[in-house]
């Protein structure tokens, strides 16, 4: 597997027509200014996923896309820690050029990095990775993710998914609600906390099988590290849904 990238630019993005679709956050503005924000270590869900994951065996057959993957660090570890092949889509052409530019040479052949929408995976997959991406996004933004999930995600393949609960005492209730949005805020940026109700309901085509909150540490480059409280969703897809080849 090539790491590739096809466009210098990400493709237009189409969106609806209304203030709810549109993005909150120049990404490629913000990782341009901030750089590797997060640091090079993984996320907390990324060291659950290894954790998870490493029950199957042999790891050659497990094939990753992470959703949403920044600059990276997370496709990274995922294939380093266990082998497998993993493909890693984001919409910011910046950060797709920063995790190009950080993998090292002996892994060209296990990850893909490729600049496009969380709705333009390529294949279905039996392993779908979504950390820290749910909480960006809007009401409906979040609905075309969990049927982008249902698309790419193969029958009876798993989804590991990470997201900031309303138990959160670092964001939670920080900046103004957002109007039609519960448990929205915006500040400098748009944030959706959520309660476990709403992800068992948004991923109700799947069988859930962990549904945790996790406390943890994460740095900020130029800030204070802060401690977030995030949901872990670990979730099966049915063996009789059907996926992107069966469409």
């Amino acid at each position: 597997m090539q790491l590739i990238m096809g466009t210098h630019s990400c493709p237009a993005i189409t969106r609806e027509e209304d203030n709810s679709a549109v993005p909150n956050i120049n990404w490629d503005q913000s990782y341009n200014a901030q750089g590797a924000v997060w640091g090079a270590e993984p996320s907390a869900l990324a060291v659950f996923a290894c954790e998870y994951l490493n029950r199957f065996q042999p790891h050659s057959q497990l094939e990753i896309l992470d959703l949403g993957c920044g600059y990276g660090r997370d496709a990274l570890h995922l294939t380093k820690t266990l082998g497998c092949p993993v493909t890693g889509i984001d919409s910011s052409t910046k950060a797709i050029s920063m995790a190009l530019e950080s993998c090292p040479p002996e892994l060209n052949n296990r990850v893909q990095f490729r600049c496009a929408d969380f709705e333009d995976a390529d294949k279905a997959y039996p392993v779908v990775f979504v950390s820290n991406l749910y909480q960006v996004l809007r009401d409906n933004e979040r609905t075309r993710l969990a049927q982008s999930i249902k698309k790419y995600l193969r029958p009876g393949g798993s989804l590991l998914l990470g997201t900031l609960s309303t138990h959160d005492t670092e964001e939670y209730r920080r900046g103004l609600p957002v109007a039609g949005e519960e448990n929205s805020f915006e500040r400098e940026k748009f944030l959706h906390f959520s309660i476990g109700a709403e992800l068992e309901k948004e991923f109700a085509f799947l069988n859930i099988e962990r549904l945790f909150e996790h406390e943890y540490l994460e740095p900020h480059a130029g800030a204070r590290t802060h401690r977030h409280i995030s949901w872990i969703l670990v979730a099966t897809k049915p063996p009789n849904q059907p996926d992107k080849r069966g469409e």
